[in-house]
């Protein structure tokens, strides 16, 4: 595979990116493992306080007294909500693996995007932290001394879950940048990574249902396409920008007014047709909408198109998905990098975004069984690490990578362990600490436990579906810098998302207050 001697792709550590066959399983990373801890798993669990156990006490950063009145206060708080079979929850001292607290630890339970935890950490697991996600430009033959590249480009995907706006802005740059002026071809879109989502129109018509992104090998901005009313006339209209490029055929019928409540509506027709309606006031910002792109990799290709020509290339082809007749073409033109897995990961556990954690789902299960990549493989290698921390096949079950499905069901005890097995290995701590959203502060935790004292010492995944809540993370106790608790609250069945956030809340404030001191 040659490379267009302009190419301006780097690796991680800056060395030129070689073309490479698929390695399975995942990148080229192997990080020892630490699950030698002295009290994991099954031992762990003898930790576990009895009435009297002071003599384990002894032995640990806090005492036998301290734990019953831990138990004592967890319990208050479950029972206050009136809550038995309907709630599971699992505490311990990540530290030693000591069970400090349980009620239905093993029992599952819809997680909601608590399932997002498990996917997180497959990620990290079989790809590596220091994975990147590489979506590579190629053409037949290196661009003439007057940036001309005779026929098409083709682009292939791998399933970058964060390639936004900015990212297509930095890939025309580094095109344009490198003197390319015209592209004589067609704009060719290499999806196969991944097996396509578009044909199953069951399928296409949920997403648009519940306006959910469509999965993708070549997915662009979360595949929502944003077009936004600007308080400028356009003739007769308020001018569009249409970060779609073309992808969908706009039929402006927004009005430009000095007053009035601002709003945009959009309204889909067959074909990529839409019709925009509304009121932007003269003066005022610009309102946005956003609706799904039920051809991903379309959308990817006139993204692309429409910036280059914003930066002066001329293209003249389409953008079109590759067909089995299209050859391989020889020469890379550019490579764009993702930021790597843990940075990925990060923006996943504090924002929960339902589209990327599909697109890790799928990109896991290409990489550990050979692409394409499918929801199904995905789940498999999903399940094959939650039985590598020690939990039966047949205890849990992963259908989804958003949680979005209610056929998933896991149990506090294994988000637990999903949690140790990540904070155990302190070359990942840090950066799993900060993919879960901090209390008060941050990410879909920022409006919950801001009391002074709580704010900013429980880290956690949320997780929210109808009757469906759970909250696993860690919590770091006020004035105990030495012990480190990792728990998992889930409920299923309550009436109202409040209920089940006001119990996550209390228990995870009970857990930074315990001081672990005998009573």
């Amino acid at each position: 595979m040659r490379s267009f001697r302009l190419e301006a792709a780097r690796g991680p550590e800056g060395t030129m990116m070689a073309e490479r066959a698929p390695r399975h399983p995942g990148a080229d990373w192997r990080l020892p493992r630490r699950r030698a801890l002295s009290l994991l798993g099954a031992g762990a669990a003898g930790l576990w306080f009895a009435p009297g156990s002071v003599e384990a006490a002894r032995e640990l950063p806090f005492s036998a007294d301290s734990v019953r009145d831990l138990v004592r206060r967890l319990h208050r708080i479950r029972r206050r909500f009136g809550l038995n079979q309907a709630i599971g929850v699992h505490v311990e001292h990540l530290d030693s693996g000591a069970e400090l607290f349980s009620h239905n630890p093993d029992r599952t339970y819809v997680p909601a995007s608590g399932q997002k935890l498990p996917i997180m950490a497959s990620c990290i697991h079989y790809l590596g932290p220091n994975y990147r996600f590489g979506t590579r430009f190629f053409v037949a033959a290196a661009p003439s001394e007057g940036g001309v590249v005779e026929g098409p480009v083709l682009v292939r995907g791998c399933g970058d879950p964060s390639l936004n706006r900015h990212g297509m802005d930095a890939i025309a740059d580094a095109i344009a940048g490198h003197g390319i002026t015209a592209i004589r071809g067609d704009v060719i879109l290499d999806d196969s990574f991944f097996v396509p989502q578009e044909t199953n129109r069951r399928l296409v018509a949920e997403r648009l249902r519940y306006n959910e992104p469509i999965v993708s090998a070549l997915g662009y901005h979360w595949n929502q396409v944003e077009v936004a009313g600007l308080p400028e006339a356009d003739g007769n209209r308020p001018k569009l920008r249409d970060e779609g490029y073309g992808y969908f055929a706009i039929q402006n019928r927004t009005v430009l007014r000095n007053s009035g409540r601002p709003y945009i509506l959009a309204h889909r027709r067959p074909n990529r047709r839409v019709r925009l309606e509304g009121r932007i006031r003269r003066g005022g910002t610009e309102r946005l909408t956003r609706f799904t792109a039920t051809e991903p990799a379309l959308y990817f290709g006139y993204a692309f198109r429409g910036k280059l020509v914003e930066r002066g290339v001329e293209v003249a082809g389409e953008p079109r998905r590759r067909a089995e007749s299209d050859p391989d073409l020889p020469v890379l033109l550019y490579r764009h990098d993702s930021e790597p897995m843990v940075r990925v990961v990060e923006a996943l556990g504090k924002f929960s975004n339902n589209w990327s954690a599909e697109q890790l789902l799928f990109t896991v299960g290409a990489h550990r069984w050979g692409p394409p990549g499918t929801r199904e493989k995905g789940a498999r290698a999903v399940e094959e690490y939650l039985v590598g921390l020690g939990n039966p096949a047949d205890s849990f079950t992963v259908d989804d990578g958003s949680g979005l499905s209610r056929r998933n069901r896991l149990s506090p005890r294994q988000l637990v362990s999903v949690v140790r097995d990540l904070y155990s290995q302190p070359e990942l701590r840090d950066d799993f600490l900060e993919s879960l959203a901090h209390a008060g502060l941050d990410g879909t935790l920022r409006r919950r436990m801001r009391s002074d004292g709580v704010r900013g010492r429980v880290m956690a995944k949320t997780g929210s579906l109808s009757g469906v809540s759970s909250l696993s993370g860690v919590a770091f106790p006020v004035g105990a810098e030495n012990r480190t608790l990792a728990f998992s609250v889930i409920t299923n069945g309550l009436r109202s998302q409040w209920s089940g956030d006001a119990v996550e809340n209390e228990m995870a404030a009970t857990l930074v207050r315990w001081s672990g001191a005998a009573t």
